[in-house]
């Protein structure tokens, strides 16, 4: 429960509220809204005036819903947030040399939200539009952040959040274990389906909390995928191979031919394709956090 003081001028928060139930609803009606709220009609439909006439609440019918007002204030907050000028380039540059799917998740109060992402590959489906809660419990990202803060705070945030029954029964000693062993290995990792592999790196502020994180997901690697990628990340910007390059192309051509012939097999092996590929994933995400960190560091 936040502390009186911490909301001197009530009717701001009360419009704040408003505005986060109809994100949350997806548009609302009054009676609904104060129900929600446990708030008078009289006093809602006050509010929803105002901020109509303010030009960010449009009623259509009798439902009113988020308005246009807030595209140029998110853009805004966006490109001048501090973490969003460390890291956009970062982001950008990652996704186009992974041929992956980059995204940049902020914590906001007890929130974790898509500031940014950059999809290159059309295999994946993107976790959603630029401003999407993204779950703290059930993503990589989410649990990024949690595994930053101490065990109290995560359970505070996660009661108060629409995933309380993380903390019954024996949810909760697993979920803890679970971010310790993030803490301990520096990411966290999900599967979103077989085919694909998501790493998230938490990106520090100097009392060593994640204020952000770096993921980025990829389709398991096949012989056909990995070999296409290094031959077009070889062909960009450059009109002669780079060197090595056509070595990296044929030792990848090779490893999988020892596979497929029983020599090695390149998905089970210690150091084979799945293990290595996610290996080098971690590496790429924790070098890309590291520019970003020295990036932010450059701004102080």
């Amino acid at each position: 429960m936040a502390r009186e003081t911490e909301y001197p001028v009530k009717s701001v928060r009360t419009d704040f509220l408003i505005l986060e139930a109809l994100q949350s609803l997806g548009g609302a009606r009054v009676t609904e809204l104060a129900r929600y709220l446990n708030l008078p009609k009289s006093s809602v439909y006050d509010h929803l005036k105002t901020l109509r006439n303010c030009g960010y609440v449009e009623k259509r019918g009798t439902t009113y819903v988020l308005d246009l007002g807030f595209v140029p204030l998110g853009a805004s907050a966006q490109r001048e947030s501090r973490i969003y000028r460390a890291a956009s380039d970062e982001v950008t540059t990652i996704a186009d040399e992974t041929d992956a799917y980059a995204t940049l998740t902020v914590a906001i109060g007890k929130r974790a939200v898509l500031l940014m992402s950059v999809n290159r590959c059309e295999e994946l489906t993107p976790d959603g539009d630029v401003g999407a809660e993204i779950s703290l419990k059930h993503s990589a990202p989410g649990r990024a952040i949690l595994a930053s803060l101490p065990h109290r705070r995560v359970k505070e945030i996660l009661t108060d959040s629409n995933e309380p029954d993380v903390w019954e029964g024996g949810e909760s000693h697993s979920l803890s274990a679970e971010l310790r062993t993030i803490r301990r290995r520096g990411y966290a990792t999900d599967t979103p389906n077989s085919n694909v592999r998501r790493v998230a790196v938490p990106i520090t502020d100097p009392r060593d909390h994640a204020t952000s994180v770096l993921s980025l997901t990829a389709p398991s690697e096949s012989p056909e995928r990995e070999i296409t990628r290094l031959q077009r990340r070889n062909s960009i910007g450059s009109p002669q191979p780079a060197p090595g390059a056509q070595g990296d192309v044929m030792a990848t051509e090779r490893r999988y031919t020892l596979g497929n012939r029983g020599s090695i097999d390149a998905s089970s092996q210690p150091g084979g394709t799945e293990g290595s590929t996610s290996s080098d994933l971690v590496t790429r995400v924790k070098e890309t956090v590291a520019n970003i960190e020295s990036n932010l560091a450059e701004e102080e």
